[in-house]
């Protein structure tokens, strides 16, 4: 998981929402900016959310992509940090994981999918802030997945920009850039223990468990499911529940009905599938 900003003419960024982003996504992060007719890329797999901010300082006046990494496929080098250039006219950044896609070496998916799919068509004189373009490559990618393009001239386009969202004129493709405060236990003493008696499993109930990579789904009337302990690796990464039809999955956005986990660090949600993924 990732976070892709796009931040408009004219638009900031505060401070801790970069800090926040850099705490969720550590592995390299790197702003383009479109100034005078040119495309201005800073990046680097070192850089922390300080870099980013002395930038975009500079560059308040000009449209800008900002990109936190969390690596998924692909080494944590300069060659894989985002924004990409595409070519003299340009740039790019992605968010999310792009399935069936061929990659070369090291390469990562993102910049295996702008090389087989996007540079083809700046060859052809296409540009990347047309909307069927756009939907297009929205379709292409999957529905998870967020790509924003920026051009020397400052025009720009979000492919699936409605997976992400806007907040005070600049878009976010997620909410990693949010402050974070772990939940409090809801388990009573009986958590101590290896077993936990499960009555039923309704849509919108509370259960004071969490789940294991190989967590199987009770029937109902269960009686002695498998409980993690506070001893175990598992208690301490703390993965909680809450009631399960109140969150999204902030990979794929969509509604979590089954087991999910929340990554203690950052308080990122993922269905079981998007986790598995990524």
């Amino acid at each position: 998981m990732c976070l892709l900003i796009l931040k408009p003419q004219g638009k900031t960024i505060p401070t801790n929402f970069l800090e926040n982003a850099h705490q969720s996504n550590p592995h390299g992060c790197g702003v383009a900016v479109a100034r005078n007719g040119k495309i201005k890329i800073e990046k680097s797999a070192r850089w922390s959310a300080d870099e980013v901010n002395k930038v975009l300082a500079s560059n308040v006046d000009t449209p800008a992509i900002v990109h936190f990494r969390w690596a998924t496929h692909g080494s944590k080098t300069f060659d894989n940090t985002h924004p990409f250039k595409l070519n003299d006219n340009w740039v790019a950044a992605h968010n999310g994981v792009i399935p069936d896609v061929q990659t070369e070496g090291d390469e990562s998916d993102t910049r295996a999918f702008l090389r087989q799919h996007v540079m083809p068509l700046l060859e052809v004189g296409v540009r990347l802030d047309d909307n069927d373009i756009l939907t297009m490559l929205g379709k292409s990618m999957g529905n998870a997945n967020k790509m924003t393009f920026l051009s020397a001239d400052g025009s720009y386009g979000i492919a699936n920009e409605t997976a992400g969202h806007w907040r005070d004129g600049v878009w976010y493709s997620n909410h990693s850039y949010l402050d974070y405060t772990p939940p409090a236990r809801s388990w009573s003493p009986r958590s101590k223990h290896r077993t936990h008696s499960w009555s039923s499993w309704d849509e919108g109930e509370q259960h004071d468990v969490y789940f294991s990579d190989n967590f199987k789904r009770p029937r109902k009337g269960t009686k002695g499911v498998p409980f993690a302990t506070e001893d175990d690796d598992l208690y301490k990464e703390a993965w909680h529940t809450f009631d399960i039809t109140s969150l999204w999955c902030d990979n794929c956005n969509q509604r979590v009905i089954e087991e999910f986990r929340i990554e203690s660090r950052s308080g990122l949600c993922y269905c079981h599938r998007c986790y598995d993924q990524i």
